[in-house]
């Protein structure tokens, strides 16, 4: 890289995958399984069961553990926090991913009401584009 690009600073974007074998990572996310279902079921106004989602934990949890610089305790609570927001707006964003599915006619589950994930429904940027544009409509 030198030789290509001489002596400027070069930075490279990596996403959370890079993080996800630091064992502080992994702890983190496996103290948080059980944690993220019991959350979901105790949460009153919660109405996400994310069992498909719980694969996704080390994914939300690696951007945590680099800022408490590998500390798990601090990880864990602050993860359970961002989990029990992420129900929260996953719940409210339902309506809108099960309307998404159905228009691309996807096969929704038998006896399933609404659809939706703490990965991307459960994303806080997103639910704040959404709410904002809402306003305007």
């Amino acid at each position: 890289m030198n030789k290509r690009f001489g002596d400027r600073e070069i930075y490279i974007g990596l996403d959370a995958a890079v993080a996800l074998g630091h064992p502080s990572v992994i702890s983190t996310a496996l103290i948080l399984v059980p944690i993220t279902v019991l959350l979901a079921v105790v949460l009153p106004g919660n109405a996400l069961l994310p069992f498909g989602d719980l694969a996704t934990i080390p994914f939300i949890v690696a951007f945590i553990v680099g800022a408490a610089r590998g500390n798990i305790v601090h990880s864990v609570i602050v993860g359970t926090i961002m989990i029990a927001i992420s129900l929260y707006v996953a719940t409210d964003m339902a309506p809108i991913f099960t309307q998404m599915a159905q228009d691309a006619n996807f096969n929704m589950p038998q006896d399933s009401a609404m659809i939706s994930s703490i990965d991307q429904g459960g994303n806080i940027i997103n639910w704040i584009i959404v709410r904002f544009f809402g306003l305007f409509s």
